[in-house]
């Protein structure tokens, strides 16, 4: 790097350009980002099935189906700005990359669960004559192993399915719709429980799943047990309350209030700072002018022409209970409707919303707007492998799974699972769901036989993250990556094995640094082990993987990428790589 000196540093955003593209077509954006992330957590599983029982990398397909998810990066599909036929086109190279990835992520966690010793020193019979599914007795339960692709602990709602009745049921509960009673961890302790319905429409029995939250380990697995049977001791009560009418939902963290209209969120008061986080109606639906947009947006900067507002809906009560509550906003607008299930948890801050839209517009785009309570506020957003700090100019601007808005006292992070464009404006964040755009519209000809994107329904989620002033980066990046991971369970018999009922295979001693890939090296010599520095400030971190008994310490620059090669021989030190696996 001699010539490092005389390079030109840039701290903004570059070739800032056709703002259309970060929003258009919904639907490819979220086939890539749901390829991306189950690609990534499906090589990290399979290499994790491979350290701790030494079945074969499928290095060769998790190359075929990257290669599919690149091509369809090319400039104008991931864009959202190509023509239908070039859609059904991609739909199915994501498909083959999903399938392929959800195949190779089944295999490993399938070969995991099976070398888990859930017999232990008992010595049961087995007979399907007891029940044909749930293959448990009253005194042990049923096993079910839940598996984390992350690099921390996670906290996450997990549903066990409902349809497991028994052939021949416990007495007195003929008419008892549920069917599992009870939940608890490896070491016996009881879970709180709470019944919601499923999918499943038919019967009294079935139609409902068995909530419970699930502690798991880094890049790791945990035992849960099922039972039909009430156990012993109960589970620590958490405050969490919903009133009758749906308008107020509170627990230990917050107290949210909404609009009895179904217009959005009245009111965010964090208790534990002690502040109202909203200074209006937030979670609202804006229904924006783009007839002078073409596809691509050329030549503009922003889409703030709003020409109407989504309301006159209502509230529903859909859960209950001592997991979380929810509560569905309805609202309308023009031949359109706009669907809110708003979820409280009793153990987080966080609201989360499953969003679901019934579009009709032409020509319309539809914003989300959170208008925070700040002073002097400031906006940051997650780029690949950093954040980006941004003026508050209200300009459309591209973003990756987070957004955030804060001051000296805190503020709210909002989080996505496949939206790419906002704008900031006075404090108050517009994330962009989606348009209503002709495809491939270069200020051509709008007759009768154009075709329009995001027609009918669509569905995404986003996290409203309220939090202090101690918030980091690095704080929203576990947030996100939680928000759009998938922790796969595995419903299990009694068997022996050599694996204990949970373990974590990869322990990084500092919160600012996650990993991002796990696999095997492109000429088989070890492990690569790729890790980035989120928090924006240099730190020093302690590295373990345990089942390869290798442990070293790496310093941290802001925002650094840093690759490491873990060699197969255990005599030969652990060695930097660049981005293309080759030596330092």
């Amino acid at each position: 790097m001699a010539h490092a000196g005389r390079l030109q540093v840039v701290r903004e955003d570059l070739q800032y350009h056709a703002i259309g593209c970060y929003s258009a077509m919904l639907k490819v954006k979220q086939l890539n980002r749901r390829a991306e992330q189950r690609l990534l957590a499906g090589e990290r599983l399979d290499t994790l099935s491979h350290v701790l029982l030494g079945t074969k990398p499928q290095t060769a397909r998790l190359q075929q189906a990257w290669h599919r998810v690149l091509f369809n990066q090319f400039h104008d599909i991931l864009a959202g700005c190509s023509l239908p036929e070039a859609y059904d086109d991609a739909a199915e190279s994501y498909g083959y990359a999903l399938q392929t990835a959800a195949e190779i992520q089944n295999q490993a966690v399938q070969r995991i669960a099976w070398q888990i010793d859930t017999l232990g020193d008992d010595q049961l019979p087995r007979s399907k004559e007891a029940d044909w599914k749930l293959w448990g007795l009253a005194g042990k339960g049923t096993p079910v192993v839940l598996f984390n692709p992350l690099s921390f602990p996670v906290t996450v709602p997990v549903e066990a399915c409902g349809d497991l009745h028994a052939v021949v049921r416990p007495e007195n509960r003929d008419e008892d719709p549920y069917d599992l009673v009870a939940v608890t961890d490896a070491d016996g302790h009881p879970q709180a429980i709470q019944q919601v319905r499923s999918t499943i429409t038919n019967g009294k029995t079935g139609r409902f799943n068995t909530l419970f939250m699930a502690e798991l380990p880094a890049l790791g697995y945990a035992t849960y047990w099922l039972h039909k049977e009430t156990r012993p001791g109960s589970p620590p009560a958490a405050p969490l309350t919903v009133s009758d009418d749906g308008t107020r939902l509170e627990n230990r963290f917050v107290a949210l209030r909404l609009s009895p209209d179904g217009s959005g969120i009245s009111s965010l008061f964090d208790k534990q700072s002690g502040r109202e986080r909203l200074n209006g109606l937030a979670a609202a639906g804006l229904v924006i002018d783009e007839t002078h947009s073409d596809t691509w947006g050329h030549g503009l900067s922003e889409y703030r022409d709003v020409i109407g507002r989504f309301g006159q809906g209502r509230l529903t009560m859909l859960e209950q209970g001592p997991v979380r509550v929810a509560v569905r906003v309805t609202s309308f607008w023009g031949q359109s409707r706009l669907e809110q299930d708003v979820f409280l948890y009793a153990d987080r801050p966080d609201i989360e919303l499953r969003i679901r839209v019934f579009w009709q517009e032409h020509h319309r785009m539809l914003k989300l707007e959170f208008p925070l309570a700040l002073e002097n506020g400031k906006t940051c957003a997650e780029i690949p492998y950093g954040y980006i700090e941004r003026p508050m100019d209200g300009k459309e601007k591209p973003i990756q799974q987070w957004v955030d808005a804060h001051d000296e006292t805190g503020g709210v992070t909002l989080i996505n699972d496949s939206t790419y464009a906002c704008d900031v404006l006075d404090n108050t964040i517009r994330l962009t769901l989606l348009r209503g755009a002709a495809f491939a519209d270069h200020y051509g000809e709008r007759d009768g036989q154009s075709r329009y994107m995001e027609q009918g329904e669509s569905s995404l989620r986003i996290a409203v993250c309220p939090h202090g002033s101690d918030w980091s980066p690095a704080w929203a990046v576990r947030k996100a990556r939680q928000l759009n991971s998938h922790f796969p369970l595995v419903y299990e018999t009694y068997h022996k094995g050599p694996l204990a009922q949970s373990g974590s295979s990869l322990d990084i001693g500092s919160e600012q640094v996650v990993m991002t890939v796990l696999k095997r090296a492109e000429d088989g010599s070890g492990l690569v082990l790729r890790c980035a520095e989120c928090a924006g400030t240099a730190t020093d971190a302690s590295l373990r993987l345990p089942q390869m008994e290798r442990q070293w310490t790496a310093a941290f620059g802001p925002c650094q990428i840093r690759t490491f090669l873990i060699p197969d021989d255990p005599a030969l030190p652990v060695l930097d790589l660049d981005l293309l696996e080759r030596a330092q």
